[in-house]
């Protein structure tokens, strides 16, 4: 029975009540139900929507509701329900037919009582539940005073089993450093449970990270909901949290293998064009430039022709170590095909610093070394290219590429630019 809207009074019952309730539609399907219900029932929701309420109700007990449907009266018996492990369970049943504002019949609404008739309701069966999920939940009043932790939110919120109940939510966690998925802290009052509370509205899927014990930092995907009573004021805030670390990292470790080069370690082809934007956000308004230095390895073909791709796998690898280890921090080293690699080069001071720069690495990588036996010593030719506001960096790139041709035609292993004059980068 979840919305997006704000929670009223009247609907935190019905998803909190410790009773069966589930609603028949005029097809006979069930359309919607409890917690109470699916967990009774030990199905998800759209199973059971996908499901005829005749199929759950025992067979010796259809004839006095098919009786009732077809007068669309309303109905009190004592009939067995289909649970989960195929057993049939005692139910005492209530349910009332609902029409529409035209007077058309829309089906029943029921209630439930697990047992025979004349047994006492379960009434620790929701605070049961709560406390066996492995989802953190705690309930808030309208002054933001803890009136219910279970078990998980305990470990979450690092609160060491302390009685915290009429103690205020803000006061107990305000040592608990709380960041957004920027690395940002999140403040007390910007946390979901009093955000919720002050614009009444709920908060959804919010993700937020904390350092739990020893456990280091976790991520939590985090929901707070208003209920509120007849007059619309906030009377609790019930808000729950996950533990989706798993899932963050193992999305993080998609990302990254999505954006970097499985052989050297580089970032590829597609993970380039966001590495440029980081720079260009870094990059300090101070005149600086940001460069493109497009290299390519030198008779590359031949070492694989005549020591193998594996030779040439290790070469490849030796060359990207060799670029990683010269140029800056700042600076940033694509492999974006076979033997071309692209270096990000951070705040050059224009194009004499990119040159500078760009040879450098190319004298760093024309070393000597031993590769499957062989004495190699790798060269590169190199393009440089400025990057300017005034094109897009697949043009820039173009340029670059343009330039290294030029230098493996006329060398190679050398440095040319086709640049005539300082092209200004888009932070400038």
């Amino acid at each position: 029975m979840a919305s997006d809207a704000p929670v009223t009074m009247r609907e935190a019952m019905v998803e909190l009540s410790p009773a069966l309730l589930w609603v028949v539609d005029t097809d006979g399907a069930i359309a919607d139900c409890n917690s109470t219900w699916l967990l009774f029932r030990g199905r998800a929701l759209e199973q059971e929507r996908a499901c005829l309420w005749t199929d759950v109700l025992h067979p010796m007990d259809r004839p006095g509701w098919d009786a009732a449907v077809s007068a669309h009266q309303p109905l009190t018996a004592a009939v067995r329900l289909l649970v989960a492990d195929g057993r049939y369970a005692p139910v005492s049943l209530t349910a009332r037919p609902w029409f529409t504002g035209d007077d058309t019949f829309g089906g029943y609404t029921c209630v439930g009582q697990i047992g025979p008739a004349d047994s006492a309701p379960d009434s620790h069966l929701y605070k049961a539940t709560i406390e066996a999920l492995q989802e953190g939940v705690v309930v808030t009043d309208d002054q933001g005073l803890l009136v219910w932790v279970n078990e998980a939110a305990h470990t979450f919120l690092q609160l060491d089993g302390r009685d915290v109940l009429g103690n205020p939510l803000m006061a107990e966690t305000a040592g608990l450093v709380v960041v957004d998925e920027q690395g940002l802290e999140v403040a007390p009052p910007d946390r979901p449970t009093a955000v919720a509370r002050r614009t009444r509205r709920p908060v959804s899927d919010r993700t937020l990270g904390w350092r739990v014990g020893e456990r280091g930092l976790r991520w939590f995907s985090v929901n707070s909901r208003t209920l509120l009573d007849d007059d619309g004021r906030v009377t609790e805030v019930v808000t729950s949290f996950l533990d989706v670390t798993e899932q963050i990292r193992a999305a993080d470790n998609a990302r990254h293998e999505a954006r970097h080069d499985a052989l050297t370690g580089l970032v590829n082809r597609w993970g380039l064009p966001e590495v440029v934007c980081d720079v260009l956000e870094r990059t300090p308004r101070s005149g600086e430039d940001v460069a493109l230095a497009y290299c390519d390895l030198d008779d590359f073909k031949t070492v694989n022709d005549s020591l193998g791709h594996a030779a040439g796998d290790e070469l490849l690898r030796l060359v990207a170590d060799r670029t990683v280890r010269c140029v800056r921090s700042s600076d940033v080293v694509a492999r974006i095909g076979g033997d071309e690699i692209v270096i990000v080069l951070d705040g050059v001071h224009g194009l004499a610093g990119a040159l500078a720069a760009a040879e450098k690495v190319r004298a760093c990588i024309a070393r000597p070394s031993r590769i499957r036996g062989f004495e190699l010593t790798p060269h590169v030719s190199i393009g440089v290219a400025l990057l300017s506001s005034m094109e897009t960096l697949d043009e820039t790139l173009n340029r670059a590429d343009e330039a290294m041709y030029e230098a493996n035609a006329a060398g190679p292993n050398r440095v040319m630019t086709l640049d005539r004059r300082p092209h200004r980068s888009p932070v400038g």
